[in-house]
């Protein structure tokens, strides 16, 4: 019998998984070419004995055996949320019988201490720290002047503020957690009352205020992709730079940024860099980042690596480390060769992991002894 692929998702149950075009159908197209049957499924449904899940095939959801291999790509937001589906992978985890692709990095305050570890790649953080009050905010402001709040479990850059001190103003710009534009003057006064609603129960990062910006002032990130290739091994699947809306914050995509290719980029907006050197230092951090935080995290099968390049000061930054990375910004490019290596690449891996899972539990003393 093959080996199952299980695509764990956040989600009620839909009929709409496996639709031309989506993640799950990409994914189940390459899978099926080497031998792997791709399934879709809410860790919620696991059963009391956590043997058995709902499993989606394309055509029904129906109770069957835990899938062989699990692709986790829940997208959890929300404590309570959260809380209610970490039980559930958590008993997922311990189970023998399966195995994960990879697991979902922490929060970002989490991931920032980590890295803060490594001599060579803390040197690219941004100064950052766990927000408590408003006063500390305050304190921040008249030292620094600008400031980005961050939520330490979002992502699309969704509840991100950029918060510039003007006299006993500040000027708040940003995006809400609903990802709509933001943009307000208040008074400082005026400040932690509106913060406090803002922010309401969600854990937020601080950091100082970058300049990222293009020459025509918009918001600028490098993303890279990393991935394991069939055998295990850290992989550059490709790179691209998102560009935001002028005076925004964000450059994601899904706020309405857009997508360049980092050669063209180079060539528009670092012409006074020294490119060789900057690429040099481009590869160093991302081919010491996966394992470092793989070492301490856990077991990983791909990242997203969002670098800064300050354009004045010739500055490159670490601005954030993604475990559920998205491909569409090769596909907006027009780099089609990346972007559907990005789907084969964890299926190559999936397919390594199935065959290593099942010549284990054929060879165990439990298997044998049924014949």
């Amino acid at each position: 019998m093959g080996a199952v692929f299980g695509l764990m998702v956040c989600k009620k149950k839909s009929s709409r998984y496996f639709t031309r075009g989506s993640f799950s159908w990409r994914i189940s197209m390459i899978a099926k070419k080497i031998g792997l049957k791709t399934v879709v499924f809410d860790p919620t449904s696991l059963d009391v004995t956590g043997r058995t899940l709902k499993l989606f095939d394309g055509t029904l959801w129906r109770r069957g055996s835990l899938p062989h291999v699990i692709y986790d790509r829940c997208f959890l937001t929300g404590s309570n949320y959260k809380r209610k589906y970490a039980a559930f992978i958590k008993r997922l985890k311990r189970n023998s019988s399966t195995s994960f692709l990879g697991y979902g990095l922490r929060d970002k305050w989490s991931v920032y201490q980590q890295i803060l570890a490594n001599e060579l790649l803390a040197k690219y953080l941004p100064y950052t720290m766990p927000y408590t009050s408003f006063e500390q905010l305050r304190d921040l402001l008249f030292d620094k002047h600008s400031l980005i709040l961050k939520p330490t479990s979002s992502c699309q850059g969704r509840g991100v503020l950029l918060l510039r001190k003007h006299s006993n103003q500040v000027a708040i710009c940003g995006r809400t957690t609903g990802n709509e534009a933001l943009e307000q003057l208040l008074p400082l006064d005026d400040m932690s009352r509106w913060l406090s609603s803002f922010v309401g129960g969600r854990k937020y990062i601080v950091q100082q205020a970058l300049n990222l910006n293009t020459h025509d002032n918009r918001p600028f990130d490098l993303r890279i992709l990393m991935q394991k290739d069939g055998r295990g091994n850290w992989y550059k699947t490709g790179q691209a730079v998102r560009i935001g809306s002028r005076n925004g914050v964000t450059s994601n995509l899904h706020g309405g940024g857009e997508a360049c290719e980092w050669s063209e980029f180079c060539d528009r907006e670092l012409r006074s860099f020294d490119l060789q050197t900057l690429n040099t230092t481009i590869d160093e951090v991302t081919g010491a980042l996966p394992s470092y935080v793989e070492k301490k995290h856990g077991i990983l099968c791909e990242l997203g690596i969002d670098l800064g390049v300050d354009v004045h000061q010739k500055q490159l930054w670490l601005l954030e480390v993604n475990s559920r990375p998205g491909r569409t910004i090769f596909k907006r490019i027009g780099d089609l060769k990346t972007f559907k290596r990005a789907y084969i690449l964890p299926v190559l891996y999936a397919k390594s992991l199935a065959d290593k899972l099942q010549y284990r539990l054929t060879e165990s003393p439990v298997y044998q002894n049924h014949f």
